[in-house]
């Protein structure tokens, strides 16, 4: 009688939204999450995932939203391949505001973010390397010239000066992939004809 009048006394004294998390938690042995007062949102992440600069010192920003008392700490843990975890308080700006500055980092990273009684993670920090131009090409070829002619830039030149008329294709590549890329040009009729992408 005890076992069937237990979980009814629950139901009844417990509000609609802890009865049903309780129910499912103790008759079907589910691992629902009992509400907190705390909530932990890391911005800029997606899918799990926060992306920095490599070898860059990056910024780590937490939103805090409280129902109850302000939480005042949150902490962060961070785990590396081949290294002891590491437990770091995270600066308070403003209510609800907390940032961690993240040293340089070259390999990926996973971290746990937990301040009052709310909880964040696991996540994973992954260092990418900042989009630059690894090489250039200038195929030119004025009304005159009976070939095109080819430039290749070393980083070393000035500027490069071509006459009227003059027919020229850029080509770049990046030393990472890259979805967009803007050309801009003033005074000339000089136009991009579509993006495109390359890791050469």
């Amino acid at each position: 009688t005890a076992a069937v009048l237990a979980p009814l006394l629950f139901a009844v004294v417990l509000p609609r939204e802890l009865s049903s998390i309780w129910g499912r938690r103790w008759l079907l042995g589910s691992n629902a999450s009992w509400p907190r007062d705390t909530a932990i949102e890391i911005l800029g992440l997606s899918n799990g995932r926060l992306i920095v600069p490599r070898g860059e010192p990056a910024s780590v920003r937490v939103a805090v939203r409280d129902r109850g008392r302000p939480t005042e700490v949150v902490w962060i843990r961070l785990i590396a391949p081949d290294a002891a975890p590491e437990t770091a308080t995270l600066v308070k700006f403003a209510a609800g505001d907390f940032r961690f500055e993240l040293p340089p980092q070259q390999q990926t990273v996973t971290v746990d973010f937990w301040g009052g009684d709310g909880r964040a993670g696991p996540v994973e920090i992954v260092p990418v390397d900042r989009p630059r131009i690894a090489q250039l090409k200038l195929v030119y070829k004025h009304p005159r010239d009976k070939v095109p002619q080819t430039f290749s830039f070393t980083g070393e030149e000035g500027n490069v000066r071509l006459l009227k008329q003059t027919e020229a294709e850029l080509t770049l590549w990046a030393n990472v992939p890259v979805s967009t890329l803007e050309v801009a040009a003033d005074g000339y009729g000089m136009s991009a004809a579509r993006d495109r992408k390359s890791t050469r």
